[in-house]
Order: structure tokens, then C-alpha cells, then sequence
């Protein structure tokens, strides 16, 4: 599809994902963050109420479901709700595809299989390392002895339960030593794999998409491993196809993404998703990670949202 651009809107790709901040809070601090604004206390996001939920179930589901869109519950950390699976239960009464993007850092396996049983579809876990040490030198935090082991088992019971499950690994100084054996333990357990590349390209430390992209070559080939290598549709990175539904891939940072955090492109980036969370009863809502949310009712946000997908069907009709 051409990609156009439309007004001060930069459209890069087809509308997919509605990225649901279910908290603003996070119970870790890792290096990577930064850039990432996902719904995060520093956006001003808090956490959306079960009765806001309720409206975007309500009012939101005929836009939702007629654009085939995916939701994805994010935070902050997610898992930081006590009331995630009744979130879940909410939105499953009318959505059939909702994921999670977690740390992992309370995941076991009787939430997870409580959250599967009520609408989770695929889960993505920031996994940052096998290693102990990288782990904690990433996170900032120190972690139990069996916080790897039950990200590990909670992974496994999603792909038993017959869900989709992915590792989001941003590639740093910190674990590029460590790659190799995630690459080992995600392909004999058939587990996607995303690296990623950081946004902060003018860091020292920055490992750019070449050099994941020669690690992970170099790893294919030393394991004689065949692959069909090609564009993810309606998504960024180049994907590793193993078999139908098994992939690693790199989600490298694109030029519009640079432009936009340097500033040197003033249009606004539409790349697919929409932000959506809550605060003091009211919702906060943005098309893009560059702009600050706005603050407004379930109407209001209904009525940017209808605005928001008409760029999109410019832009690719």
C-alpha cells in the first residue's frame, strides 16, 4: 500500500491495535523505557476504572469490532491490578482478540491460566535475559530466584492452553552477550521471539539494527537453520519464519521514528495503534506515542477516535 500523508499526519501503516493502559504504575525501572510512553505515570495515565471499562465495552465495540482492531492491555505494568482477570471478563463479552504486554514480574501460572480462560489471546513478556545478572542490570530491580522460572512456565501454559505467546527483548550493551542462549531456549521451545532495537540511537552504548541483525544471522548459520526471511505484514521489523506461527524477528527504529524523536519532523506519526487509558474518572487518549494524551469523556473519546480512523482510511483507500 502507498503510504501517504495526510494533513500533519505521517501514516505508516494500516490501523490494528487499540493499546489499553490498564495502570500507569510499574514495579520496574528499566534502562530501555524512556522513550517508550505507553500509559505510564509520566503521561499523566492512573488507573482506569471497571466502570470505564464498562463504556468502552459499551461504546467502543461497534468501531472496534467493524475494524477487526486488536486489543492490547498495557501499563505501566499490568499485572499491578488485583482486578486484571474481571478487566479481562469485561472485555471478552465483546472483543475476541486481546492481548498483554507484562514484565513478567508477577506472572505464575494460576493467574495466567485464569487470564487465558477469560479472553487473553496472546501475551508479549519483556524479557531481557536467561541471565540472572543481565536481568537485574536491566530492570534496575533485584529479582527472586523463581521470577524467570515462572515467566518461563506461564509462557509454556499459554502455548499448551493454544495462545500466542512472544518474548520482547530490547537489544542493550547489558545482554548482547547473553543473546545466544535466548535464542537457544526460545527456539527448542517454540517460543517468538521480537529484538528490538532501542530508541535512544544516540547513546554510546546504542547496538544499532545491523549488528542484532549479524548476531542473529550469525546464530541461524552456526545452527544450519533455514528460514524465509521477509516483511511482517502490517507490521515493522523483518521477521525469521521457522514454520507457520514461529518466528524470531527485529523491529528495527525506522527514520519517521527518529525524525519524530528529534525532532526534525514536526507531522505526526500514525503507525497502526491508539492509546487509550484512565484517570480521575476521566479517559486520556492519543493516536500516537509522540503526542500527550488528551483528557476527556467517553464521547469525546469516541468522537476522536471516529476522526482518527478516517485518517487511516485515507490514507489506504
Amino acid at each position: 500500500m502507498k503510504q501517504k500523508n495526510i494533513n500533519k499526519y505521517h501514516v505508516s501503516m494500516p490501523f490494528y491495535e487499540i493499546r489499553l493502559s490498564v495502570t500507569g504504575a510499574c514495579n520496574q525501572n528499566c534502562i530501555y523505557c524512556g522513550p517508550f510512553v505507553d500509559g505510564k505515570y509520566t503521561r499523566g495515565y492512573g488507573n482506569i476504572s471497571l466502570d470505564q471499562i464498562r463504556q468502552l465495552v459499551s461504546e467502543l465495540k461497534d468501531i472496534i469490532n467493524q475494524q477487526k482492531l486488536h486489543i492490547q492491555i498495557t501499563g505501566g505494568e499490568p499485572t499491578l491490578r488485583s482486578d486484571l482477570v474481571e478487566i479481562f471478563t469485561l472485555l471478552n463479552q465483546e472483543f475476541a482478540d486481546i492481548g498483554m504486554t507484562t514484565n513478567g514480574s508477577r506472572l505464575n501460572t494460576e493467574l495466567t491460566e485464569k487470564l487465558v480462560r477469560n479472553g487473553l489471546s496472546d501475551i508479549h513478556i519483556h524479557f531481557p535475559s536467561l541471565d540472572i545478572d543481565a536481568y537485574e542490570k536491566t530492570t534496575r530491580v533485584e529479582i527472586g530466584n523463581d521470577r524467570v522460572q515462572n515467566i518461563i512456565d506461564s509462557a509454556m501454559l499459554v502455548k499448551k492452553m493454544g495462545k500466542r505467546v512472544e518474548f520482547n527483548t530490547p537489544v542493550t550493551h547489558i545482554n548482547i552477550d547473553t543473546l545466544n542462549d535466548l535464542f537457544d531456549f526460545c527456539y527448542k521451545n517454540k517460543i517468538n521471539l521480537k529484538l528490538i532495537e532501542e530508541l535512544r540511537t544516540d547513546d554510546e552504548y546504542h547496538v544499532d539494527v545491523d549488528a542484532i541483525k549479524k548476531i542473529l544471522s550469525d546464530w541461524i548459520n552456526d545452527n544450519s537453520i533455514k528460514t524465509d526471511e521477509s516483511k511482517i505484514k502490517n507490521r515493522y521489523g523483518i521477521i525469521y519464519q521457522f514454520n507457520d506461527d514461529f518466528f524470531f524477528r527485529i523491529a528495527p527504529v525506522y527514520d519517521k521514528f527518529r525524525e519524530n524523536l528529534t525532532g526534525a519532523s514536526k507531522d505526526t506519526l500514525l503507525d497502526g495503534r491508539y492509546w487509550v487509558g484512565g484517570v480521575d474518572n476521566l479517559f486520556l487518549y492519543t493516536p500516537s506515542y509522540s503526542l500527550p494524551p488528551l483528557r476527556g469523556t467517553i464521547g469525546e473519546l469516541k468522537n476522536h477516535l471516529e476522526k482518527i480512523s478516517e485518517k487511516y482510511k485515507e490514507a489506504f483507500n
